[in-house]
């Protein structure tokens, strides 16, 4: 079966997870992907394995020291027969280094060029440095985590990191389709400023309505501030959900967990909704975790509800399993090792996991001879510390 992106070829200067979780998607759907590592130390995300290889399979890997001008012409060698370039350094060291969107469309005018940055490219704050917490600050993500009157609740994933993978993709994507006519790669600019603020939209239309900004424990979908919508702790002190926002959904629970008096006050606020969560907590609290998810789950009363699940247990859940969510590839050393799997499931075709991460520099000196360099002259880079 051919993949969807075969026959693309993306050169990958990222490091840690923004870049490599979104080339290695890319490389799911088949896009040769090859991973420019620094001689010494490869990508910092090499420092944590369990990172390095979540976000790495199907690549291979090249050292190149990016700071010789030998480094640079291969990078200019590779662009000028790729498709993708996806970079990740703060603005202007790409220019600063020789392999900026120019000088690397001089030698192909049909690559997209993509850069992930903290904050764009342009603007007041283009060349500060940051992490994910810090884009959750700056986007008004943390202003809506956690319990009204305590501290903001850091996310227990990197989004910031991970919704910019994504967006990278969308525009990568959207610029390859728009080569097809025109014939010309362009340059793709993605901040994860802007892409948390994106994320955003919702919370953000309450701002837009009213001009007050939505306060923490406050917002209805967010907040547990209404009985049918939040989170509750069972028995055994484990916890499930309700999702309720139907009607008749509402009622079946209140009939089920015998609090049918609480029918009509499902979305209750003020003092009646804080005394109905007490009410509600208090009946959750009666029953185990499993016991409610015999009375409420998919084979009980079928209500939109779910047990709070561990890591571990979420990915052996049915559904997970069913939906072939982990599967397995083998190592550079032949260990065959878990991966997380291509969450997009098409009618022709799939993602594939085809190798896994690749050891620093595996594949130097086979994509150096394809690119024509001899043996004595890999040699020589070598002993330069070109590569």
């Amino acid at each position: 079966m051919v993949l969807p992106l075969n026959g693309i070829k993306i050169i990958d200067l990222t490091q840690n997870l923004p870049g490599p979780y979104c080339t290695m998607l890319l490389s799911d759907l088949g896009a040769k992907v090859i991973k420019v590592e620094r001689p010494d130390t490869g990508d910092f995300g090499r420092a944590w394995p369990m990172l390095f290889s979540s976000v790495n399979r199907n690549k291979q890997s090249i050292t190149i020291n990016l700071k010789s001008c030998e480094g640079v012409k291969i990078i200019k060698q590779l662009a000028a027969e790729s498709d993708v370039l996806v970079e990740g350094f703060r603005p202007g060291v790409v220019e600063q280094l020789g392999i900026g969107y120019r000088d690397v469309s001089d030698v192909n005018p049909g690559i997209v060029y993509c850069s992930i940055s903290g904050f764009g490219q342009d603007g007041p704050l283009s060349n500060a440095p940051g992490h994910d917490v810090n884009y959750g600050a700056l986007s008004g993500l943390l202003s809506m985590t956690g319990i009204k009157g305590d501290l903001p609740i850091v996310p227990g994933i990197p989004t910031a990191d991970l919704n910019s993978s994504m967006f990278a993709i969308m525009g990568i994507l959207t610029a390859l389709l728009a080569r097809k006519d025109s014939g010309k790669g362009q340059y793709v600019d993605v901040s994860m400023l802007d892409s948390m603020i994106s994320w955003m939209s919702f919370i953000s239309g309450h701002y837009f309505e009213s001009g007050d900004s939505p306060i923490r424990g406050e917002v209805m979908l967010t907040s547990g501030v209404i009985p049918s919508y939040g989170v509750y702790e069972t028995k055994d002190r484990k916890y499930i959900t309700l999702g309720i926002l139907e009607d008749k959904f509402w009622r079946d629970f209140c009939r089920a967990a015998g609090c049918g008096d609480l029918a009509d006050s499902q979305f209750a606020t003020g003092r009646r909704g804080k005394s109905v969560i007490a009410k509600v907590k208090e009946i959750i609290r009666s029953r185990t975790r499993d016991e409610w998810d015999e009375l409420l789950g998919v084979e009980g009363i079928n209500i939109p509800y779910a047990p709070v699940l561990s890591v571990g247990e979420a990915l052996n859940h049915p559904q997970v399993v069913h939906r072939r969510m982990v599967d397995t590839v083998n190592d550079h050393k032949g260990n065959v090792i878990k991966q997380v799997s291509m969450p997009i499931k098409f009618s022709e075709a799939h993602g594939e996991m085809r190798s896994g991460p690749p050891e620093l520099g595996e594949h130097t000196e086979d994509i150096l001879k394809e690119l024509g360099y001899s043996k004595d002259e890999i040699t020589k880079l070598r002993d330069n510390g070109a590569v």
